[in-house]
């Protein structure tokens, strides 16, 4: 600590000389024999450690500012997307179903928006779609009900008819009249869209009966139906269309015996039932063709300027509304009968 270089000492160390503090650094020149001394004051050392000092101080300072902005900025990038989807999402949960996400940049908010963006869309097309259903159910049912000059007055006029048929002693003309009777206030009551099978069924017997009268021998009916399956329920004129077609087609052009029957079976909730016929002379090709124009509505037009498949197509159409799928009535050959077969899913 003096000003005296102690004698043998090599590396460095601190003065005292005249009250300011110094450094020195000694250090040998090899092959020469010389010392190498320098004497640096302890203030200029200090001053530029002050200065580095600072600028460390500054750079810390300036790196902490820059990480607190940088964690911001994304922590906005990511919290203000995702409150965007919140919202949105929060908006579709109250019922407005008009929503859509943008575009992320985000790999896996993109993703999310993709398929936020196509589930509203699906949910908005099922909407529109169960609107353009209930649409066609209406117009199906008014189809399937129309009543031409007042059925009411022609329920009440056939029940005057079988009064006086009883009283003339003519049972024939009374039961064709009870059965018309019956087949008028089962086509006129709205009330219930769907009933149970034993009530189309008793309809189909009365349609029946009238026809006997007409066709005298000329077809004969069977069931096999179980009772459980009696009571499944079944959109309201589904089988008198089916059973109508059945002597447009086979009985009034042929005069042998055709066998009708209707069967069904219950397999889960679906409930599938036949109508068969032994008098139709339909081939593969033209149960193909068949069915093909139940599915294109594409029936050809007749005379009168309506489809002659109108009741068959209507049918149809209200099975595949009441199931809510592209499944109702399909024609099929099964040991040379001619099967029309509907599909009905429980509820």
């Amino acid at each position: 600590t003096s000003g005296q270089i102690p004698p043998g000492f090599f590396g460095n160390w601190e003065v005292n000389e005249d009250d300011r503090r110094s450094i020195v650094i000694r250090k040998d020149i090899h092959k020469t024999g010389w010392t190498l001394a320098a004497v640096i004051p302890r203030s200029s050392v200090q001053d530029h450690l002050n200065f580095i000092r600072f600028i460390s101080v500054a750079i810390v300072i300036t790196l902490s500012i820059l990480a607190v902005f940088t964690g911001l900025f994304l922590a906005n990038r990511i919290t203000l997307p995702l409150t965007d989807v919140v919202d949105k999402i929060q908006r579709f949960g109250h019922g407005d179903f008009n929503q859509k996400l943008p575009e992320f940049n985000n790999h896996d908010l993109r993703i999310l928006a993709e398929n936020f963006n196509q589930m509203t869309s699906k949910i908005e097309g099922l909407m529109l779609e169960a609107v353009e259903r209930e649409k066609e159910k209406e117009k199906a049912e008014l189809i399937a009900l129309e009543a031409q000059i007042n059925p009411h007055f022609l329920y009440n006029t056939l029940e005057v008819v079988r009064g006086i048929s009883l009283q003339k002693g003519v049972p024939e003309v009374s039961s064709i009249a009870k059965s018309l009777a019956c087949i008028f206030r089962y086509s006129i009551n709205r009330e219930k869209q769907a009933v149970p099978l034993s009530r189309e069924l008793e309809n189909v017997g009365h349609y029946l009966n009238v026809q006997n009268y007409r066709y005298v021998g000329r077809f004969a009916y069977s069931e096999d139906i179980p009772d459980p399956v009696r009571e499944a329920e079944v959109p309201r004129l589904m089988l008198q269309p089916v059973v109508e077609n059945i002597f447009k087609h086979v009985i009034e052009e042929r005069r042998e015996t055709t066998r009708i029957h209707i069967q069904a079976r219950q397999e889960g909730r679906l409930l599938v039932l036949e109508v068969s016929n032994d008098g139709s002379s339909l081939d593969e090709k033209q149960i193909r063709d068949l069915n093909r124009m139940l599915v294109e509505e594409s029936w050809p037009r007749s005379g009168e300027g309506r489809s002659s498949g109108i009741g068959l197509s209507n049918v149809h159409k209200r099975l595949c509304l009441m199931n809510g799928e592209p499944r109702g009535l399909e024609f099929d050959l099964r040991s040379g009968k001619t099967v029309i077969r509907m599909y009905v899913i429980g509820r």
